[in-house]
């Protein structure tokens, strides 16, 4: 049996088959979108390597079951993802701070969060860990928007403001130059 790590395509395969055994090669290779050739010869892997087992139904119907082993694989990638999201998180919370910091030394003390989505979300948490005391920020539509002191903090890429009744931040923008910044310096 081979405990050797997996691969991408093969974690796919591993996951539908946990969702569910009573599936053909045909089924797996749409759902996945890989082809047939494909699916065979990662599922033979799996089988080889002890993750899945197959067992008849009848004579046309084959049942694919994770083994423990698979089992063990499927949680090992699922937790080695969040702990890449995880990551991935705290790397934007930390970017977005530097973009609020910057904003901070020009004077900007008050902030208003555009936008409803994660990006929205993680830039609420950001503005709240910054520990600044002097600091107000709401969340609101841009039919809410009438404070010209206010720095607008556009958290949607396709977000544009009617009017220029404040000044405002593409933070996916400023995020992405600063990444620019950063690989230059």
């Amino acid at each position: 049996m081979d405990n050797s790590e997996i691969g991408e395509k093969e974690f796919k395969i591993i996951t539908e088959v946990g969702k569910n055994g009573v599936i053909t090669q045909r089924e797996i290779s749409q759902r996945l979108g890989f082809s047939l050739g494909m699916t065979n010869i990662l599922l033979k892997r799996l089988i080889r390597k002890g993750y899945i087992k197959i067992g008849r139904l009848n004579k046309r119907k084959v049942r694919y079951l994770l083994t423990p082993q698979g089992i063990k694989q499927k949680v090992r990638r699922s937790y080695q993802y969040l702990l890449y999201t995880f990551h991935s998180l705290k790397e934007i919370k930390s970017k977005i701070q530097l973009v609020l910091l910057a904003e901070y030394e020009k004077g900007r003390r008050k902030f208003i969060i555009l936008g409803d989505g994660e990006l929205a979300e993680i830039t609420e948490i950001a503005l709240r860990n910054l520990g600044k005391k002097d600091i107000t920020y709401s969340k609101l539509s841009e039919e809410g928007i009438d404070d010209k002191d206010s720095l607008l903090l556009l958290t949607d890429p396709e977000q544009k403001i009617k009017d220029n009744k404040a000044f405002s931040l593409n933070l996916l923008r400023e995020i992405a130059n600063l990444g620019v910044r950063q690989m230059q310096a």
